[in-house]
């Protein structure tokens, strides 16, 4: 009898440290606020991919991003991990980095950071969005997966395409 009672202690062990490591997978997932189509929402986004890190994505509302406003914030990136919030997208790179990829660092890596940073990032936005029709075509493609409605889809995609593009026009002259 002893020994099935050791058994029993032995394997409610076992089912207890199972259902901590389920419940620590699932309440403490990562979860990143962004935009479909912000670059800087990219970066984090392919180093969570690269990383094979899961996470859940909230699609914020580029109208008003009312999915930011308990957090008290308007811009995206934002990463929230259990009770941390960081923002920016560099700094979520480093905090994913830091807690959950552990990718080695060398000098290169920052260099690569600040060119992303300083040039590609706004050499993007004149390519994706460099008219009223290119932008409407890429907030076509970047909205199907949000998961709104077909009249906030419609509203959403005009106003970002008007929007972008004209932005788009703007740095493109700026940086010549």
């Amino acid at each position: 009898m002893r020994a099935f009672v050791d058994k029993i202690h032995a394997n409610r062990f076992i089912l207890i440290l199972i259902a901590v490591i389920i419940y620590e997978d699932v309440c403490f997932m990562l979860t990143l606020y962004q935009f479909e189509s912000c670059p800087f929402c990219w970066k984090v986004k392919a180093l969570l991919h690269f990383s094979k890190i899961p996470y859940t994505a909230i699609e914020v509302n580029p109208m008003n991003s009312k999915e930011l406003e308990p957090l008290g914030l308007k811009k995206v990136p934002v990463l929230v991990d259990g009770e941390q919030i960081v923002t920016e997208s560099s700094v979520v790179m480093d905090y994913i980095n830091e807690h959950y990829a552990h990718l080695a660092a060398n000098d290169s890596v920052a260099e690569w950071r600040t060119w992303v940073d300083a040039s590609l990032v706004h050499f993007l936005p004149p390519i994706i969005h460099k008219n009223f029709s290119t932008s409407w075509q890429t907030f076509g493609q970047v909205l199907k997966p949000a998961g709104y409605g077909p009249m906030k889809r419609t509203l959403i995609r005009f106003a970002g395409a008007l929007a972008m593009s004209r932005v788009s026009i703007k740095k493109a002259r700026e940086r010549g």
